[in-house]
């Protein structure tokens, strides 16, 4: 009895072992690159309805509320910095669950989860030269 328990308490010690040291794949830049639609129900949550992120390091937050908002980000591992016009730099938590989703805890001022869906656009030539 005393040899399965220890058996056992191994196992479970393995287990837990290598679940701490497997970690998710980091994002890249180029993982965020392209046109994104938002798909959170919340009404809080789709003041920003269309991200476009430029392999630049620009963006544009298209808003409902007719407002195209320019900034400049930056990717740190999981943690996306949104610079504005206005020099208001904010820090944003970004998960990707797969390839075509993009999850934020907050973004920007909006305080809750959003989600968004990528737009299947090509992204070869995603850059914000034609916006400039």
């Amino acid at each position: 009895m005393n040899k399965v328990v220890t058996a056992l308490g191994c196992m479970l010690l393995f287990l837990l072992s290598s679940c701490a040291r497997e970690r998710s794949k980091p994002i890249a830049v180029n993982d965020i690159i392209g046109h994104w639609k938002v798909e959170s129900r919340n009404a809080k949550a789709t003041l920003y309805c269309h991200l476009y992120f430029y392999r630049d390091s620009t963006a544009v937050f298209d808003c409902v509320h007719d407002t195209i908002m320019f900034v400049r980000y930056k990717l740190v591992e999981d943690t996306l910095f949104i610079t504005d016009m206005n020099n208001y730099t904010t820090k944003n938590h970004v998960q990707m669950p797969d390839s075509d989703e993009l999850v934020f805890d907050k973004l920007k001022d909006i305080d809750c989860e959003q989600k968004f869906k990528r737009n299947k656009l090509s992204t070869k030539n995603f850059d914000s030269y034609s916006l400039k």
